[in-house]
């Protein structure tokens, strides 16, 4: 088998990108088929099954989503009720911390996101798209950008204003390509990349409402080289549940 679509080591499975749970099952949904033709890309241990726990965190957090289509809510009320019964772990991070806000003049709910490992795992699905599309590892540096999360301000929560500019932004970039992906209503994504200029530019939107923007360029690289860390990963958002 050929090496992992992140490091060197020997490539022993292979990984879904994005991760399969993402992905509802046939007894939830008997009139589709969500699971036809995912992507996968060869995959070290460590670079899949060690990662199953977070996996299921990034599910936790997309599905919920305010801006989210019906197929994601009906997904939270079958595949994400089962994990707050099997999972102790789901309910602590669902329920424990869930707070009233006012969204849009609408009142529903929020909960801290561990920033960190959400990005953990954009970043790899980022990796794999690359891997996917042009069957070779991109080695720089991927900065994710999630958008569909909201803070808050005051007692209300809003989407911060740079985060408006790049979603706009991104519609004007990738308005001549065509959005990928066999599931558009579960995933999608657009990508760009220059070799020229090391850069690789990747639009993801899951459950048709939560935006993703992968970026790499050598100014990314050079900070995270100078740095050692992402600033960013340490801030926390708060999601808002449907």
């Amino acid at each position: 088998m050929s090496k992992c679509y992140r490091c060197d080591a020997k490539a022993t499975s292979v990984e879904h990108v994005p991760p399969r749970c993402l992905f509802p099952e046939k007894k939830d949904v008997p009139k589709i088929d969500y699971r036809k033709n995912l992507i996968t890309v060869p995959s070290c241990i460590a670079h899949n099954s060690a990662r199953s726990h977070d996996d299921e965190y990034l599910l936790c957090v997309l599905v919920t989503s305010y801006e989210n289509n019906p197929v994601a809510r009906q997904h939270f009320e079958t595949k994400i009720i089962r994990l707050l019964r099997k999972k102790p772990w789901f309910q602590t991070t669902l329920l424990k911390f869930l707070t009233p806000v006012l969204l849009n003049g609408e009142e529903t709910a929020a909960f801290k996101v561990d920033m960190t490992r959400l990005r953990t795992v954009l970043e790899s699905i980022a990796y794999g798209l690359h891997f996917h599309a042009y069957k070779e590892r991109w080695i720089d540096k991927i900065k994710v950008i999630p958008l569909g999360m909201f803070k808050e301000e005051g007692a209300i929560f809003i989407r911060h204003p740079l985060e408006e500019a790049m979603l706009e932004g991104s519609k004007v970039f990738f308005a001549d390509k065509e959005p990928l992906g066999e599931n558009p209503d579960i995933f999608l994504y657009q990508i760009h990349r220059d070799l020229e200029k090391g850069v690789l530019v990747i639009k993801m939107v899951f459950y048709g409402g939560f935006e993703v923007i992968a970026l790499s360029s050598p100014q990314i690289a050079e900070t995270a080289a100078n740095t050692g860390v992402d600033t960013d990963a340490a801030n926390t958002a708060a999601q808002v549940t449907p």
